[in-house]
């Protein structure tokens, strides 16, 4: 393992995803090393990547102005900036999908009734539309290995899955979703062939729930099964925001109700609990290598950034600050460092 180093970008934020004042920091997980600051060129960013050696890649700018940068741990720019005002300009909405190895960005252009998903490449801005036009705004996720982005979105009243192999040209439809999405995130398994995203039914119980959806089968069911009582709940247990571990193994939701964290496997069969105790868990990302998963814990006091450790079930804390908010994460595909957009 590397030296621990954590750098903080004193940058204040105004591009989409993330709000103003909002810095950047890059952790080493193994030692949670103090702050090393460098300067602020004061035009905002978001943390879309992060290479091994810490090298970042970072949107930030306004509409007008936005550009994507690689930056290093010194502070200083790898490559030249990639102006992304354009890209910005299409996108029908603040949500851009980021493919784990930082090279392409999708989102959506168009309007209700008439949206589409385009895909842009980092390294140019380079973008073309991937998808057909969809009834709603799509959601959007990608395979752990960058190779497959899935999408669902409505076409002629029914919610239907399209995978884009990014090799080829256009999505292609998979099978129709017998529950629509909750909200425009889709968590993606190895391989690209499964994947899980919320469910709200507002007559259903548990209202909240995970639709596990196998592409391979055609097939399509509850993360957790409605006959598992929690006694806390009085009822069946509801689950939200979804996230698979890369390993395939494991998929990370918060219960609804008590905000405990639940790993379970795709069948819903083995359950480890993490408790939340006297706060909430907010945004969460598991390692590359699948072996950890850090989240945020928010208490009325406290924002902090804890790291749960699979193989010896225990939690450590990698940050802690009074208040505030993270509003992404992002590993380096060796696990070894985690950065983190925070808010005010």
């Amino acid at each position: 393992m590397r030296p621990g180093v954590i750098v903080l970008i004193a940058l204040l934020l105004v591009a989409p995803s993330a709000r103003a004042d909002a810095p950047v920091r890059v952790y080493d997980v193994a030692s949670g090393a103090p702050t090393v600051p460098f300067a602020s060129d004061r035009s905002g960013s978001v943390l879309w990547a992060l290479e091994n050696d810490g090298t970042m890649l970072i949107a930030r700018g306004t509409v007008r102005r936005a550009v994507v940068q690689r930056i290093g741990l010194d502070g200083r720019a790898r490559g030249r900036a990639i102006r992304w005002a354009g890209i910005e300009r299409r996108m029908s909405d603040a949500y851009e999908s980021v493919s784990p190895d930082g090279r392409l960005v999708a989102y959506r252009h168009g309007s209700l009734g008439h949206a589409h998903v385009e895909l842009a490449r980092v390294a140019d801005a380079a973008h073309r539309v991937v998808s057909p036009r969809f009834e709603t705004m799509a959601a959007l996720g990608w395979a752990p290995d960058s190779r497959t982005l899935v999408i669902a979105g409505r076409r002629h009243g029914h919610w239907e899955a399209w995978t884009l192999d990014v090799a080829g040209r256009r999505a292609r439809k998979r099978m129709t979703l017998a529950r629509r999405p909750g909200n425009q995130l889709l968590t993606v398994g190895p391989g690209g062939t499964r994947f899980a995203y919320a469910t709200y039914e507002h007559r259903r119980r548990p209202p909240f729930n995970v639709e596990v959806v196998d592409l391979a089968a055609g097939t399509s069911g509850s993360l957790q099964p409605a006959a598992i009582e929690d006694p806390t709940l009085n009822g069946p247990l509801g689950l939200l925001d979804a996230q698979w571990s890369p390993a395939g193994d494991l998929i990370a939701a918060t219960r609804h109700g008590t905000q405990d964290l639940e790993l379970l496997d795709p069948a819903g069969t083995r359950r480890i609990v993490i408790p939340i105790e006297d706060g909430i868990a907010g945004t969460r990302a598991w390692s590359p290598d699948g072996r950890l998963l850090a989240y945020e814990y928010q208490s009325e006091t406290r924002d902090e950034l804890h790291i749960y450790d699979l193989a010896t079930a225990t939690t450590r804390v990698l940050m802690s600050r009074p208040r505030g908010y993270v509003t992404r994460l992002v590993w380096s595909p060796d696990s070894n460092l985690l950065g983190v957009n925070l808010a005010r």
